[in-house]
This record gives structure tokens, sequence and C-alpha cells, in this order.
């Protein structure tokens, strides 16, 4: 709802006129690609950095073995680095601020990453963490070319960490990442989560934490029934 108060926690969108808009609320969520449950949800202003948000309140909840699916924005050193350190694995489309090695054959490549300066990281890594991030990291490449009819990207380049799998079982794996689309279109639109009516952060808040139990449960219906 459009208030004082919810502008100012959650100004809106700064290609909207003043008076134009809603208060928009940026939410970062993970998902059980498993069950679809939402494991956990994190919530911000919208212009704060959609990965440093994952990175601060999210992260922590990857176990030992776990996969994270992530778009190009979650493929970064940062993220790479870390879920090593949980003796977790990552799978993400390649950030386009990163190429293909040049003159390597083959769709499938081992290469190294070097780690960013400091004055690169985001700004709410500290000079100790960012110490504390190896010099270098192995990273695989997996490039693969999507021909089905209505898809809008001809080829897709993937970063992750997981080196032994076969690719085409990554790409398999890659294009269920989809699902975290339909948890949110789920959330959103099925649920009817795209306007909260609340006149306050709080309450906004927690009208979405509610939005979250009642797709927990359903989903819990779903696999109870299955």
């Amino acid at each position: 709802a459009d208030t004082s108060a919810n502008q100012a926690s959650f100004p809106q969108p700064s290609n909207q006129a003043q008076g134009c808009g809603f208060p928009v609320m940026q939410v970062v969520a993970l998902f059980d690609l498993d069950t679809s449950a939402m494991v956990k949800l994190a919530h911000s202003p919208l212009r704060v950095d959609e990965a440093g948000l994952f990175q601060v309140e999210l992260m922590n909840r990857l176990k030992e073995n776990d996969i994270l699916l992530g778009d190009r924005y979650y493929g970064t050193y940062y993220h790479i680095a870390k879920l090593q350190a949980q003796s977790a694995d990552g799978l993400f489309r390649l950030h386009g601020s990163r190429h293909w090695p040049k003159g390597t054959k083959g769709d499938d490549v081992i290469v190294q990453w070097s780690r960013p300066p400091f004055g690169r990281m985001p700004e709410h890594i500290s000079r100790e963490d960012w110490e504390s991030l190896p010099e270098s990291l192995t990273v695989r490449y997996v490039r693969f070319r999507v021909s089905v009819p209505g898809y809008r990207t001809g080829e897709v380049k993937l970063a992750t960490t997981l080196l032994t799998l076969p690719a085409t079982t990554l790409a398999r794996l890659y294009h269920a990442r989809w699902n975290i689309e339909l948890g949110f279109d789920d959330f959103k639109t099925t649920l009817g989560m795209d306007f909260v009516d609340a006149k306050s952060p709080r309450m906004a808040w927690k009208m979405v934490m509610m939005f979250l139990i009642v797709h927990n449960l359903l989903r819990t219906l779903i696999l109870h029934a299955a």
C-alpha cells in the first residue's frame, strides 16, 4: 500500500514518477528443489544488492553436499568460495563478465578463477572476509544448445563446482532451476501475494510470512497426497 511509512522503508522504483507508483519489497528466497517448499525468506528495499542479501541472510542455511542452483547473478567468486567452505556445490549460468576461454576446444572445460581485488568486492564484505577467501578456484564450464521450440536461448553456458557429473546431467539439473520461478509464481499469483495491502512495513512483512506458511502447508499436503 502507498503509505508514507512503506515508501520510507521500501521506496518505489526510481523509474516511476512520484505519486504514480507503489512501494516495492524485494524478496529473495531459498527453495527446496525436491518439494518446492520455501526454506527461508529474506526481504529488503529494491535497491539492495540481491546477491548480497542472499549471502548475509540465506547462505548459512546450506548444508554439506547441498547443491545451490541459481541464475548468472549468483555465480560469483565469493558465492563459490563460500559454498566450497561449507562443503556444498553450486551450478549457475555463466555471468556475462566471464567469457569462454579462447582457443579451447569442446563444450566442457576446467578453468581457474583468481580472487578479485578487494576493491571489487561488495560493500558488505570486510577485508577480513576477503583475505579468508582462497587465492584461486577451480571451476568447470559446460556449454550446450537448446533447440526446444519456445525457448528464448539458443546456447547456455554454465559454471559449476561439480567437476565429475556428466554434462548432460548438469544440463538437466539446471533446467530444473525454472521451478524457482514457478515457486514464486505460486507465491505471488496463485496465492495472490503480488500486492500486499498493509499500511506499515512491519505488517507487510507479517503478511508475507503468512503467505510463506500457507505455501509450505500446501506443499506438505501435496507430498502427503503423493
